[in-house]
């Protein structure tokens, strides 16, 4: 028997993995292809296999016993496929490769007493073999690696950048000092290769297994980077630079073409490190968040046009340097947040802010030439509307939590006050404006060109389009501008003061300007009728307003009629007047009708909800400026009221308050809202020619893909649209799940809205973190639970998901938006149910949130705890999962009691199929104005419960069943009850007395089956103003009749009104 050395059995394993990853490649195409991917998980399970064996470390965690288990599944692998065909395996002479491949690792792995053979001279080798492994996890472990591919793959690159440079034949001592430092870092990524490859988190749920797999990335990334930058700092330095070394100057300049992304990826990454740990406007850490967004302008935008080469090689050094400068600083301030010692002091930074004004400077200094001024002209015809609009999107890029307008934010306040001054001024002068002309007006339109140039700019550096040209060459050049029109209008108004020709010397009437329908139709006939109604709307002499209704049977033209008055142009020019004397601050909110479709009914909440998201509403007290803005419309005539049930909770007859607009007034605002380049609507198979506008609805009603068409659906093209587009509203009648590819270039957005039918795939929830602007979200997804990118939504006010069919978990990332005020997430639930430990999701800041809709909670571990996380909750809907094995003391229903602002409640219950436990006690808010029941057994405890509430006004009952079908209440008062609703209980006698409701007004009965009478009492109530039946039985009509006949002989007044009706009406 021949012994071999060490070195020969390895040389031996190392032919025998490449005989059968060679022969494996070949035979592939002689399978079937449904054995494919059964072919290529065998080879990556060969290159596993070749790295930790031949360059096994015994240090690695049970490293033996897992290296003998993942043989074992080698085998069945291999069996598995060799046994499909014998032939095929021994035409290629593979039929023994195996069995001699087991049996020399087998023999190998026996030598524990050998030490370990990694050695600085093939650690290169070693790493290689490792590169390969990294590449293929991916594919090994989808699941847990798939939704971290943006730190995985930065993890990959760091570690190829320094298998590269170990190739350097540098200083010594430079090499000695790394090696460590290197041998450490690599044997920590085996760790994570090894745990991966050995199955290490199987064992546990797919969250913990994600969590931990995420850690180990963050954590392998923090202590790689400090190494990669100093490689990159070396790799710059005179004394490799200076080196003779053909071989070395090659690597070097390798290096150095990769430094840019390599310092990108790194600041990337550190930047979200510290968006987890620290708010972006933390007054400490302000300047290291604006330092790294100028350096990723920087490195994103390098100049491809230079002067000097060497200038731009020196600020790449220079520009390594402060990467590593801010690298120590996270790294460091991450310490100190994790032992909660932050010393505020070590991490201000005040240099970094000079540093940017530098190079600034020598960037001037780099380019060929400045690009061309820009020649943009206004393109509106309402100049202040446009200066109203663009002054509230300065002022909400000011107010946002966001690091890249922080870059920028002294020249966007700047901006701000300037125009300003600019409108107030002119806006003194308004009605002369128009029709005139001579220095006043041009130097308005003058104005209006620089805003949108200004405009322009800004945008084009938040959305990061030819950022670094924008940032050191146009803003300064158009803040310029600005400054020397602020300093003629304050010459016209000191000319005024001295008795000149004054500011407001010229005037003349308005001229309005008409725009043609956007349809035509041709009549014959209607001459007189639309002579006589022009008249009667036009006359003068009317005092009230006057409504004339055009009827008749259907095809006389009643349609056509109406259309060709509105068309006309004495009336049409009223529309106009009617919206050119609107005040500025009500415009866009007319205008924002033009994004609902004719005759749509839109929820007066919702409306407010997307207005303040617009940002159409000053943030001092959002909610009661809204509903006086929404008054001052709706007594103009020009958007109109209604009252319909709720779509929402379909199981109540809760009526909710809609806004609609008349179809000729919306064509009106339709036609203008385009010009204005306010909203465009796009339809399937409209060509994309003009999208500059600020919002956008697109539509799509067939299988294929709009965006063919549509260039903001485009990656490549969409930077032209992403500077505008502040509002994105996608609609389909069918199902689309890669309808949109990406959305970090829109990232202006305030509002995105997408149907029920636009499915988000993982990737582009994840893309969404990325939109920093972002106030109102409504979604469809398959996620599980709110993406840890989102913790950039700083701004997000109103977040509406629908997760089809998989349950959605809330904590704790619910609890990272700050501003949250809305949400309604479908499915949804506190905790994942193999989450073990539920109070570690419960730290950090209390909700913010008011409204919390289709939550479900269950008793478990922490859930009273979670509800004490939302102390502001002023509305909640949610479904109680009933335990079906409840624990022993009984008091298992949710602490709703903690919730101390709350004013309504829906409950619903979710029960076992069979026996349950009711709770021994109900927790309801002192404070409770209304609540709704489903389903809920009506047991006694909770009507005293019920009963306890001092505030309650409305109270709805549905499908929810009596004890025994009886409600005895005549021992009850329920001191301020104003609506009593009961909808198919299971009831059949109740029992009421005159003092049970002293201050009802409203009673409505719907499907009560069994009750064949109200109680005689409810006629002795004074303040019963209505009784309301729906689809019940001729004796209970009948008796509702009586208590009304005995009302009118006892008081001498029809003042009770019943409604009885075979449905349900407003």
């Amino acid at each position: 028997m021949v012994c071999l050395t060490l070195e020969e059995e390895r040389r031996r394993i190392s032919d025998l993995i490449d005989d059968l990853l060679n022969g494996l490649k070949k035979i592939k195409k002689e399978f079937i292809a449904s054995k494919w991917d059964d072919i290529e998980k065998l080879r990556m399970e060969l290159r596993f296999l070749r790295t930790f064996v031949l360059f096994r470390n015994w240090n690695l965690d049970d490293f033996y016993d897992k290296m003998l288990l993942n043989i074992e599944k080698l085998k069945d692998l291999i069996d598995t496929i060799f046994n499909e065909d014998e032939f095929i395996v021994a035409k290629y002479n593979m039929d023994s490769l195996p069995s001699y491949l087991r049996k020399e690792i087998n023999s190998y792995l026996r030598l524990k007493n050998v030490a370990n053979i990694i050695t600085e001279e093939n650690m290169f080798e070693y790493t290689d073999s490792l590169l390969k492994n990294l590449h293929d996890l991916p594919k090994y472990c989808s699941d847990l690696l798939q939704p971290l591919m943006s730190e995985y793959n930065i993890l990959r690159q760091v570690c190829t950048h320094l298998r590269d440079f170990y190739q350097l034949k540098c200083n010594k001592t430079t090499k000695e000092f790394l090696y460590a430092w290197y041998r450490m870092t690599v044997d920590r990524v085996t760790q994570f290769c090894f745990d991966l490859w050995t199955g290490k988190y199987k064992n546990y749920g797919y969250e913990y297994a994600f969590s931990e797999c995420s850690s180990k990335i963050t954590s392998l990334l923090i202590d790689i980077i400090p190494l990669e930058l100093e490689v990159l700092h070396i790799s710059t330095s005179k004394l490799i630079k200076e080196s003779t070394s053909k071989e070395l100057e090659g690597l070097v300049k390798q290096i150095l073409k990769a430094s840019p992304r390599i310092l990108q990826n790194n600041l990337i990454h550190l930047q979200r490190r510290m968006e987890v740990a620290v708010d972006v406007n933390y007054a400490p850490t302000r300047s290291i968040s604006v330092m790294m967004e100028f350096l990723l302008i920087f490195l994103t935008d390098m100049p491809k046009r230079f002067i000097h080469r060497e200038k731009l090689n020196d600020m790449l050094a220079h520009a390594g340097m402060l990467t590593r400068k801010i690298s120590f600083l996270v790294i460091k301030l991450l310490e100190e947040i994790s032992e909660d010692n932050i010393n505020e002091a070590d991490f201000s930074a005040p240099d970094f802010l000079q540093e940017i004004e530098q190079m600034k400077g020598d960037i001037r200094h780099i380019f060929l030439k400045a690009p061309e001024s820009s020649q943009l002209r206004f393109p509106m015809d309402d100049g202040f509307l446009f200066m109203n609009l663009l002054l509230r999107h300065l002022n909400d890029l000011l107010i946002a939590n966001v690091s890249s307008v922080t870059l920028i934010k002294k020249e966007i306040r700047m901006v701000k006050e300037s125009l300003e001054f600019l409108t107030s001024s002119f806006g003194k002068v308004r009605k002369t404006l128009d029709g005139t002309s001579g220095v006043v007006k041009d130097c308005w339109l003058h104005a209006l060109d620089v805003a949108y140039e200004a405009e322009h700019v800004i945008n084009s550096i938040l959305v990061r389009d030819k950022t670094l040209l924008h940032l050191v060459f146009s803003l300064p050049n158009v803040t310029d501008k600005i400054k020397l029109i602020v300093a003629q209008v304050t010459s016209l108004q000191l000319e005024d003061k001295n008795g000149d020709e004054p500011l407001d010397a010229k005037s003349s009437h308005e001229s309005i300007v008409l725009t043609s329908s956007p349809f035509v139709e041709v009549t014959v006939g209607h001459e007189e009728e639309e002579a006589w109604i022009i008249g009667q709307l036009l006359d003068e002499h009317e005092s009230e307003l006057d409504v004339i209704s055009i009827v008749g049977m259907p095809g006389v033209g009643k349609t056509t009629l109406a259309n060709k008055v509105y068309n006309n142009t004495l009336v049409a020019s009223h529309f106009h007047l009617s919206y050119d004397h609107l005040p500025c601050h009500l415009k866009p909110l007319l205008l924002y009708f033009a994004t609902t479709q004719k005759s749509q009914r839109t929820p007066v909440s919702t409306l407010m909800q997307l207005w303040m998201a617009e940002g159409f509403v000053d943030h001092d007290s959002l909610e009661e400026v809204t509903q006086s803005y929404l008054d001052a419309l709706i007594s103009s005539n020009l958007i109109m009221v209604d009252h319909i049930p709720s779509e929402s909770i379909w199981w109540t007859s809760t009526m909710i308050k809609v806004c609609y607009m008349h179809d000729v007034v919306h064509d009106f605002v339709s036609v203008k809202a385009e010009n204005e380049k306010f909203f465009k609507l796009i339809n399937s198979g409209d060509h994309a020619s003009d999208l500059l506008h600020h919002r956008l609805t697109i539509y799509t009603d067939y299988e294929g893909e709009l965006c063919n068409k549509c260039v903001l659906c485009k990656f490549i093209k969409c930077s032209a649209v992403s500077k505008y587009l502040l509002s994105l509203r996608v609609r389909s009648s069918v199902y689309k799940y890669r309808y949109i590819h990406h959305t970090r270039q829109l990232r202006l957005l305030k509002v995105l809205q997408l149907d029920d039918f636009i499915v988000f795939e993982d990737s582009l929830m994840k893309e969404i973190g990325s939109l920093f602007h972002l106030r109102f979200l409504s979604i469809k997804t398959d996620m599980k639970a709110i993406p840890e990118s989102w913790v950039n939504l700083q701004n997000l006010e109103t977040l509406l998901i629908n997760p089809g069919f998989s349950p959605f978990v809330l904590l704790p990332r619910i609890l990272k938006l700050s501003k949250l005020k809305y949400a309604s997430v479908c499915l949804s639930s506190f905790f994942d149910e193999e989450e073990e430990d539920n109070i570690r999701l419960l730290e950090g800041e209390n909700s913010k949130l008011k409204t919390l809709s289709k939550v479900d909670i269950s008793y478990s571990q922490g859930t009273n705890d979670a509800l004490e996380k939302f102390p502001n909750l002023e509305h909640l809907d949610c479904t109680i999962i009933v335990p079906k094995c409840p624990p022993k003391h009984g008091d298992w229903f949710p602490r709703f009691d903690v919730l101390n602002k709350l004013q309504s409640l829906s409950l619903n219950y979710h029960k076992p199929r069979y026996y349950f436990c009711n709770p021994i006690e109900y927790h309801f808010p002192t404070g409770l104005k209304e609540l709704r029941l489903f389903d809920i057994p009506m047991r006694p405890a909770l009507l005293s419960a019920i009963v306890a509430l001092p505030q309650l006004e409305i109270l709805e009952i549905n499908y929810c069943n009596f004890v025994m079908d009886k409600w005895d209440a005549s021992e009850d008062i329920y001191q301020s009850l104003k609506t009593l609703r009961l909808a198919c209980p299971e009831l059949s006698e109740w029992e009421v007395d005159r003092e049970t409701f002293p201050k009802l007004e409203e009673l409505i009965v719907e499907n009560c089956f069994m009750l064949m009478e109200i109680p005689y009492a409810f006629g002795y109530i004074d303040t019963l103003k209505s009784i309301r039946l729906v689809q019940n039985e001729l004796e209970l009509r009948d008796s509702a009749m009586k208590i009304k006949k005995d009302v009118i002989d006892f008081t001498g007044e029809d003042r009770l009104h019943v409604h009885i009706s075979s449905m349900y009406l407003p």
